[in-house]
Order: C-alpha cells, then sequence, then structure tokens
C-alpha cells in the first residue's frame, strides 16, 4: 500500500504523458488507491506467477494490451520476465539482477549489508526513485508528494462506518494504527499504543477510531486496545465496521491526527496533508523521508537497526519497546501546535 501510495506523483505523471496510453498492472486489491486518479482508468489485474499455467495465463494479458513498452516500477523478476516474454519491445526499470530481461534502466548505488536484512542499495526516499524510473521514458515528476483522490461512494461508505462506530456527522476524532504488514517488527506495544490514545483523547477531548486491516489478528490488536482504554474512548473498526482500502482514504481525510506505525496508512496521511506521528523501528527512515511537514517520526537508535527483520531476532525489540507513549503524545500535540498543520486541519478540502 505505501509503495503504491508514493508512485502515485510518478504514476499521474505518466498518465498526463501517455493519456488512454497508459496501462497500470496492479494488484485488484490495490485498484482502490487509484480510483479517481488519471493513472487509475486503465488498470490491469496483476499478480505473481506461482506455476507456469498462471504465468502463461498473465503473458496473455499482457500481449493483449499489444504494448510498446514496459516501465517497472517494481523490482521483482516476475515483472521483468512477463515483459520479456509477451515480446514488448521498450523494458525499461532497474536493471539490477535484470539486465539481460530489460533493455533500458539504470542500477541504484549499493553499501555493504552490516545489519540483519539491511538493503544492499542505499536508501532514498521511494518517491524519489519513482521519480528517476519515470525518466527513462522522458517523463518529469515535478512533485513526488503523493496523490490520493476520493470517490463519491468512498465517502459514502466512510461516513456510515463512522455513524455506525457512534460518531456523529462532523464530529472530529484522531486514529490510531497500530496494525503493519510488513511483519511484527514494526508493531508498537498494544499497551503503549491504548496508553497514547486515552492520553490523546483527554487532550484534545475527542475520540479515537483503531484501524485495522482485514486479517483476524489485526483484528484481535485492534479490539485489544480499545478494550484496555477505560470510558471506551477508542473505537475498534473491525467487523462489519472494518474500513475498506477505498473508504479508508476518505476516513484518513476526515481524521484530525494520525498515530501510527511505519505503514500503509501513514502515507495516505501525507497525500490529504493530516497531522500524524509515525512510531518507527526497523526500517530506516530514509527509504520514507520527504514530504514531512505535518509529519513527526519518532526512533530509537539502537546497535542492531534498522535492521529490516519481518521478525525481531531478539526479545528485546528495542528499537519499537523503547519508544514510551507519553513522547508519542507530546509529539502528537507539539504537532497539531504548529502553523503547518493548523492550516492541513482546518476542514477536509485537502485533496491532492
Amino acid at each position: 500500500m505505501g509503495d503504491v501510495i508514493m508512485a502515485t506523483s510518478a504514476l499521474e505523471a505518466l498518465a498526463e504523458r501517455f493519456g488512454p496510453g497508459l496501462t497500470v498492472a496492479l494488484r485488484p486489491h490495490l485498484f482502490p488507491l487509484l480510483a479517481g486518479l488519471n493513472s487509475g482508468k486503465n488498470l490491469l489485474p496483476a499478480g505473481r506467477p506461482r506455476s507456469l499455467k498462471a504465468l502463461l495465463a498473465e503473458r496473455r494479458r499482457w500481449k493483449e494490451g499489444r504494448f510498446d513498452g514496459a516501465l517497472l516500477l517494481t523490482r521483482s523478476q516476475e515483472s521483468a520476465l512477463l515483459a520479456w516474454i509477451s515480446g514488448i519491445p521498450l523494458r525499461a526499470g532497474l536493471l539490477d539482477g535484470r539486465g539481460l530481461l530489460l533493455n533500458a534502466g539504470f542500477r541504484e548505488p549499493s553499501q555493504p549489508r552490516r545489519k540483519g536484512r539491511e538493503p544492499r542499495r542505499i536508501p532514498r526516499y521511494m518517491g524519489d526513485l519513482y521519480a528517476d524510473l519515470a525518466a527513462l521514458v522522458g517523463v518529469e515528476v515535478e512533485d513526488t508528494r503523493p496523490r490520493l483522490a476520493v470517490l463519491p461512494q468512498e465517502e459514502e461508505e466512510a461516513r456510515r462506518v463512522l455513524s455506525s462506530l457512534g460518531l456523529e456527522e462532523g464530529e472530529p476524532f484522531f486514529l490510531l494504527n497500530p496494525g503493519a504488514a510488513f511483519g511484527a517488527s514494526k508493531l508498537w506495544p498494544p499497551e503503549h499504543m491504548a496508553r497514547a490514545g486515552v492520553e490523546l483523547h483527554r487532550s484534545l477531548g475527542i475520540r479515537g477510531v483503531v484501524l485495522s486491516g482485514p486479517a483476524g489478528e489485526e483484528q484481535e490488536l485492534a479490539l485489544r486496545i480499545a478494550a484496555s482504554a477505560p470510558g471506551k474512548p477508542l473505537l475498534p473498526a473491525v467487523g462489519k465496521n472494518l474500513v475498506r482500502l477505498g473508504p479508508l482514504k476518505a476516513v484518513v481525510r476526515k481524521s484530525r491526527l494520525m498515530v501510527t506505525t511505519d505503514s500503509g496508512p501513514r502515507h495516505a496521511a501525507v497525500a490529504f496533508r493530516v497531522p500524524h506521528v509515525v512510531v518507527m523501528g526497523p526500517t530506516d527512515p530514509r527509504f520514507t523521508a520527504k514530504h514531512l511537514e505535518e509529519c513527526r517520526v519518532l526512533r530509537k537508535e539502537v546497535d542492531c537497526g534498522p535492521c529490516h527483520w519481518k521478525e525481531c531476532p531478539y526479545e528485546h525489540h528495542a528499537c519499537m519497546r523503547g519508544i514510551p507513549a507519553e513522547e508519542v503524545v507530546r509529539a502528537a500535540l507539539e504537532l497539531l501546535s504548529s502553523p503547518s498543520s493548523l492550516e492541513g486541519v482546518k476542514g477536509e478540502g485537502r485533496e491532492k
């Protein structure tokens, strides 16, 4: 989710250049992220073929498009192989490990791996990488800030979910986003998240909505956080009130503040200029270190990080457990009192 949102500036620049000639291949569950954008008008379902039969079926769809070129924004070997076996004349992208399949591109500067699964490439903001890739096909990306749009039906479903949670129309609220599809290493202890939510409720006088992914363990986490807050100031968006990806954009845009792990919804907050505090642990902050005017990134320097392990190999998980709730609350309140953030919370007109 996060990578797609950070790529939207490049995708919109490509759409402006190629118009209806642009087709974006994307996993179907991510289609709502591009809904309402010019780059979301022609979408091609893309997967990760696990068999020869699936690969040939994917190749058939690609060949039906009669594409003149393929710009690959991901590093996957599958997409490069598909472009090659589909006979697409121009195949551009990152050449690392795929040079035989592509005929245009560049290699990223590398560094020795020192910790865990630390990437060998030198970290930089992903939106800048996507802009450099767009330049391979003659497209200039002038502004790398993410872009998202909200459709009327997404707005309506968001309104229904918030009402079902007990929020009145127009009632201000903040968001807690405890999950991370990347892995457990990105999770902030739920007791910390609950304590931060309670303190924000007391300080701001508004209730919080606890977001959740569709997986059972994620919903259980949201319920656990909400249940540990006395007086029910935290509302778990689970079950029939689960916020799907399209309406999530509207919910984020309506919110006054988000406290989040380093996961997809934080990038929606960037797109809509919603003030947000990111609790970051195992991942290198340089991959997302841009357009942070309405953001505070909190992290602890530890000897073992940033490691990029999906599961912490140590019992201490110090990079996340070492960030107290009080520090997050203080950062959130300071953020809300800053002039740039006050501009962002005056209303819902933050769509880009």
